[in-house]
């Protein structure tokens, strides 16, 4: 395979990732909306929006379409956060959880903002690689905590849990031949040279994409269980 051959089938792998992150983001945005319900759950939001903000505004990236990219993921986030600031009490019943809420909220931010600065600080992950990783098994399991807890679909829907899965998915196939190598202080958003997927990759995405693939039909069963057609309910 040439270079440039190269080159615009990791730019691709890129995009395509960014769409369905995209897409995830504004369906659930959407479907917070409508059940008035968070559709992502507290620990995860907040690492994902520190994460975003850390790689887009103090790492900046030297690529415009990356920065381009995570910025916009950034602001769906902030939309985002208005959801789980105005409905994230509704999702506890417990009364000590809705009545300090904000304070919960804001503790959520700042730890995930120290532990995303502190991991970056340590091992020089400086495009945020591995702990985009990290992160998002843990979302994964997250997710599916979530909708068992709920035992429904409330602010939740198959296409959020797939868009989820199939962003993901590209990402792991981005790292296959485009990922950083671990602890290296060279931030290199332009693939301009093959890299090797980082052995950490490997650990990490096999039990992504298991709890990613039972997500979704945990999706689907409980939106038959509930008389809903999951390919109808954006």
């Amino acid at each position: 395979m040439s270079l440039e051959t190269w080159h615009l089938l990791g730019v691709s792998l890129r995009g395509v990732c960014a769409f369905f992150w995209m897409s995830a983001y504004l369906l659930i945005i959407r479907r917070g909306m409508r059940d008035r319900l968070p559709a992502m759950p507290l620990a995860a939001f907040a690492l994902n929006i520190c994460w975003e903000g850390i790689f887009t505004f103090w790492y900046l990236p030297d690529e415009p379409m990356v920065l381009i990219g995570w910025g916009a993921c950034f602001f769906l986030d902030v939309g985002i956060l208005v959801q789980v600031y105005r409905y994230g009490r509704l999702d506890f019943p417990h009364p000590g959880v809705r009545r300090h809420w904000t304070a919960i909220l804001v503790g959520a931010l700042v730890t995930a903002w120290a532990v995303l600065m502190g991991f970056t600080a340590q091992f020089g992950d400086h495009l945020g690689w591995h702990t985009g990783f990290l992160q998002n098994l843990l979302m994964s399991v997250l997710f599916v905590a979530m909708i068992v807890r709920r035992g429904s679909v409330q602010g939740q829907s198959l296409y959020i849990a797939l868009a989820k899965w199939l962003g993901t998915l590209a990402a792991f196939g981005l790292a296959l031949q485009w990922a950083p190598a671990f602890g290296t202080a060279v931030v290199d958003h332009h693939l301009r040279a093959p890299t090797p997927t980082p052995v950490l990759v490997w650990w990490i995405y096999p039990p992504i994409f298991f709890f990613d693939v039972l997500y979704i039909a945990l999706v689907y069963r409980a939106s038959r269980a509930a008389g809903i057609n999951p390919w109808r309910r954006l």
